[in-house]
């Protein structure tokens, strides 16, 4: 699943727009910035807490890390830990915050074999959805279910786009603190879309 456009509501983008394209170095592209083959637009509005990861080469993981550390802090765990291993996902992923504290992740996946000579953000291949009932949005969506499925949690798509569909007030990882909440979103993919204001209330 190729997520082609993800849109996100901020009190200023201006500021989100440049710490994606000077720290990070995305280029600018109308409301936004091109992460890859993903378009990621920032729109006006009221202040929300999102979580998205970003794929990275599978060839530059310890690469990306001192290209990222060096440019912004990364986020630990309880244990101090900032590299964290999904073994079920064959992935890899560090995590960051940017400006609006939205709580966004790098990623390396095994499966994806796009192997390239130096760090670069592949594409947007996680969009977290908080929602009140996941089992709802998830057979309205009707995605392949990537793993976990649970009351409260539900991947869907595959290791080149997935849709974490959360319910309110589920805690991100590796947070112990930064709770799930709804927020204005826009998710464009071949084949589909999901846009909050119109699957309000599901």
């Amino acid at each position: 699943m190729r997520i082609s456009r993800v849109r996100l509501e901020c009190t200023d983008p201006e500021q989100l727009r440049d710490f994606y394209s000077r720290v990070l170095g995305m280029p600018l592209i109308g409301g936004g910035v091109q992460a890859g083959r993903t378009r990621l637009e920032f729109v006006a509005g009221q202040a929300h807490r999102y979580h998205l990861a970003f794929n990275w080469p599978p060839n530059q993981w310890q690469a990306g890390i001192e290209w990222l550390s060096a440019r912004t802090p990364l986020v630990a765990d309880s244990q101090g830990e900032t590299r964290f291993e999904f073994e079920s996902w064959r992935a890899r992923s560090v995590y960051f915050w940017d400006p609006a504290g939205n709580l966004m992740e790098a990623i390396v996946r095994d499966r994806v074999d796009q192997e390239k000579p130096d760090p670069e953000w592949l594409c947007v291949s996680e969009v977290g959805l908080v929602v009140e009932s996941v089992a709802e949005t998830r057979k309205q969506l009707n995605l392949p279910i990537f793993g976990p499925c649970r009351e409260d949690f539900c991947a869907l798509g595959d290791d080149e786009g997935l849709l974490i569909v959360a319910r309110k007030g589920r805690v991100w990882y590796p947070t112990d603190d930064l709770a799930a909440a709804p927020a204005p979103v826009l998710v464009e993919w071949e084949g589909g879309q999901f846009d909050s204001e119109i699957q309000a209330g599901v």
